[in-house]
């Protein structure tokens, strides 16, 4: 059996973001592009959605309702020094089957 992570992307503007991913087809690869016209999506993140393996939510407070272990959470702020996050990186740091993925676009 493999194991299937749920993955969880935080951050405010995520679902936005994922919009325009769909219209914005100028700036994919060819074979990415072609595929905008068919009624599938070009990205996997639609269908991960859909299947309940990736869920996108503003911030780590709505997490607690979906959030189950192992999982993969990409984030979009680095300062994980107070707040709920510590919860949950309390929770994560136990188990190595958990990752954590910071993207920010100011810090290098």
């Amino acid at each position: 059996a493999t194991m299937q992570a749920k993955m969880f992307v935080v951050a405010p503007a995520a679902e936005g973001v994922i919009g325009y991913c769909e219209i914005l087809a100028e700036w994919l690869n060819k074979s990415q592009a072609e595929r905008v016209y068919l009624p599938e999506s070009p990205f996997i993140h639609n269908d991960l959605i859909a299947s309940g393996r990736l869920t996108i939510v503003a911030d780590v407070h709505a997490l607690g309702a979906v959030y189950r272990e192992p999982c993969v959470v990409f984030a979009g702020h680095p300062s994980l020094r107070f707040g709920p996050v510590l919860h949950f990186l309390r929770r994560w740091g136990s188990n190595p089957a958990n990752a954590l993925v910071l993207a920010d676009p100011y810090w290098k």
